[in-house]
C-alpha cells in the first residue's frame, strides 16, 4: 500500500513523515509524538495565494495534499512543547530570549522538486505504450535510454527523424509559398496573366518566359512548351515524345514580405553512364534495378542529395531515394540505384519514367535529370 509523505515544521525543526492514509487523526498523533507537543496545537499550510490555511479534518488534509499536485505538502505546527518536570527550587533567573526564527527559503524546495522532473518524465514515458510506439516510429529505443542525453543522441542519429524533418520542411516551404502567392495576389493590381507562376524556363516555340503550366519534354534534355504553344507540339516537335505538365516552379521567388537569406550556390550534375543500359527489356510483373553514374560537375559539393520520381510510368519506383549519405565533392562520381517493378497489366510496349536529382531544399540540380526507358516483353 502506498503511503502519503508530509513535511512537518515546528520552529527550526523539520520532520518528513509517512502516513498510512490521509488521516488527520494519524497526522495529529504523529506531530504530537515527534515534537513532544502539548494537547492543544494547530496545523497550517500556505496555499498558492499566500494564505495560511488551517487543517483540522480529514477533508481539509485531503484538499491540502491535492492542492500540492504531486509535491510534498509542508505543514507548520503551531503549539507549545510539553513542559519539562519542574527542577528543584533555585534562584530566579531572567528568561532567555528566544532567537528569531529564520524564514525558510521557498526556492530550495522548488529547485529540489524541479531537479527530479526530467528523470520522472523519462520514467513515465517508458511506462506509456503510446510514448514507446511514437519513439519507435522515430527510431528511438526509450527502454535502452538511461537519461535524456542518451535520448538526444538517438534522435540526432536517427534517419527517421531526419526524414520527418525533411517532410516538415517541405510542408513549411509549401505553406510559405502559398502564403507568399496569396500576399502577392492581394497586393497586386495586375491582370490574371501576371498572377500566374513564372518558371525559370523559356518556351522553345514562342521564345517567351513560361507562365502558368510548363510542359517539359521527358525525352529531351532541355525542351519546353508553354500552354499556348502545346497544341503545335506534333508539328514542331517529335510526336512520339512525352511531356510532363509542371504547374509550379520548384522554388518560389523571394517576396519582400519575408526576410531574404543569402542564396546558396546552384548545384550541377552530369549523367556519365547508364550502367544497366544493356538490360533494356523486362517482362510484365518482373522487378528490375537501374544503376546510373552521375558526376558533380558544379562548383559546390552536394549534401543530402536525393533522386525523386517526377513523371512518366511509376513502375513501382520509390518516390524518393537517397543518393549518398556523405557529401559528394566537386568532380566526384556517385551511383544512383533505383528498384522498380513492371505492373502485370501494364499497357504498352515501353516503360518510360523520369527521375530528378534534388538538394536538401528540394531544389532540382541542373543537369540531374535521369530517364528510364525499357521495352516490355
Amino acid at each position: 500500500m502506498s503511503s502519503t509523505i508530509i513535511k512537518l515544521c515546528h520552529g527550526d525543526d523539520t520532520r518528513r513523515v509517512a502516513l498510512s492514509a490521509v488521516s488527520f487523526a494519524e497526522l495529529s498523533a504523529t506531530a504530537r509524538a515527534r515534537f513532544s507537543l502539548a494537547d492543544s496545537f494547530k496545523l497550517t499550510y500556505v496555499d498558492e495565494d499566500g494564505d495560511a490555511i488551517t487543517v483540522a479534518s480529514d477533508a481539509e488534509l485531503a484538499e491540502c495534499v491535492r492542492s500540492h499536485a504531486g509535491r510534498v505538502p509542508k505543514l507548520t505546527v503551531n503549539g507549545a512543547v510539553k513542559a519539562a518536570p519542574a527542577p528543584a527550587p533555585a534562584a530566579a533567573a531572567e528568561p532567555a530570549q528566544q532567537a528569531p526564527q529564520q524564514p525558510a527559503n521557498p526556492f530550495e524546495e522548488i529547485f529540489a522538486e524541479l531537479s527530479s522532473v526530467p528523470a520522472k518524465l523519462l520514467t513515465a514515458m517508458k511506462a506509456s505504450p503510446e510514448a514507446q510506439a511514437f519513439a519507435s516510429e522515430l527510431g528511438v529505443d526509450l527502454a535502452a535510454a538511461d537519461d535524456w542525453q542518451n535520448v538526444a543522441a538517438q534522435v540526432e542519429a536517427s534517419d527517421k527523424v531526419k526524414s520527418k524533418l525533411e517532410e516538415v520542411g517541405k510542408q513549411f516551404e509549401a505553406m510559405m509559398e502559398a502564403e507568399s502567392n496569396n500576399n502577392n495576389n492581394d497586393d497586386s493590381n495586375a491582370d490574371n496573366a501576371d498572377a500566374l507562376p513564372v518558371h525559370m524556363a523559356t518556351c522553345d516555340s514562342c521564345s517567351e518566359r513560361i507562365r502558368g503550366v510548363r510542359h517539359k519534354c521527358l525525352d529531351c534534355a532541355d525542351f519546353d512548351f508553354c500552354s499556348a504553344c502545346l497544341p503545335r507540339k506534333d508539328a514542331e516537335h517529335n510526336p512520339a515524345h512525352s511531356f510532363l505538365a509542371i504547374e509550379r516552379p520548384a522554388a518560389a521567388a523571394c517576396r519582400n514580405r519575408f526576410t531574404c537569406v543569402p542564396s546558396t550556390p546552384t548545384l550541377h550534375a552530369r549523367l556519365v553512364e547508364d550502367v544497366t543500359a544493356a538490360a533494356g527489356a523486362v517482362a510484365r510483373g518482373d522487378a528490375f534495378t537501374k544503376v546510373f553514374v552521375l558526376e558533380n560537375c558544379g562548383a559546390a559539393p552536394w549534401r543530402q542529395v536525393r533522386a525523386r520520381w517526377v513523371g512518366g510510368d511509376r513502375a513501382g519506383l520509390p518516390l524518393s531515394v537517397r543518393v549518398s549519405d556523405a557529401p559528394v565533392a566537386v568532380g566526384e562520381r556517385v551511383h544512383v540505384v533505383v528498384d522498380g517493378q513492371v505492373a502485370g497489366d501494364h499497357a504498352g510496349d515501353v516503360v518510360k519514367s523520369r527521375l530528378q536529382l534534388i538538394d536538401a531544399r528540394s531544389v532540382p540540380i541542373v543537369g540531374g535529370d535521369i530517364t528510364i526507358e525499357m521495352k516490355v516483353l
